[in-house]
């Protein structure tokens, strides 16, 4: 059986993925913590990385915590220490990272300090 055409004019590219699948990947994860229904990932940002950007991973689990009825968040930490008065993370998540409903936090290990990204502001709180 060959191909099944997919274009109006009846055409049909081999470089098309298959009927039904197009703009979308099967991702396998495994977070990091599962919490009831929520689901948790951990991200240790080192070196000059001061933004951490939405990748598969995060978006396949994005859609398992929906899946399960639960939320899903994201904790970024970094080897680098809070800088500025008052003191802030040295990394941010991208727009994509951030997207709702993912719930994101930077944890200092050296302080045990814990900040919450605030979307409408695009700055730690």
């Amino acid at each position: 059986m060959g191909p099944v055409p997919r274009r109006a004019d009846g055409t049909f590219d081999e470089s098309d993925p298959p009927p039904g699948t197009r703009g979308s990947r099967e991702t396998t994860t495994r977070p990091d913590g599962i919490r009831g229904n929520d689901v948790s990932e951990h991200k240790h940002l080192t070196g000059s990385t001061d933004v951490y950007h939405d990748d598969q991973q995060l978006r396949a689990q994005r859609e398992m915590a929906a899946r399960r009825g639960g939320e899903h968040e994201l904790v970024l930490t970094s080897n680098r220490p809070l800088s500025g008065n008052p003191p802030t993370p040295p990394v941010t998540p991208s727009t994509g990272a951030a997207r709702r409903p993912t719930t994101v936090y930077y944890h200092d290990p050296a302080t045990g300090t814990t900040f919450t990204w605030d979307r409408q502001t695009q700055t730690w709180s």
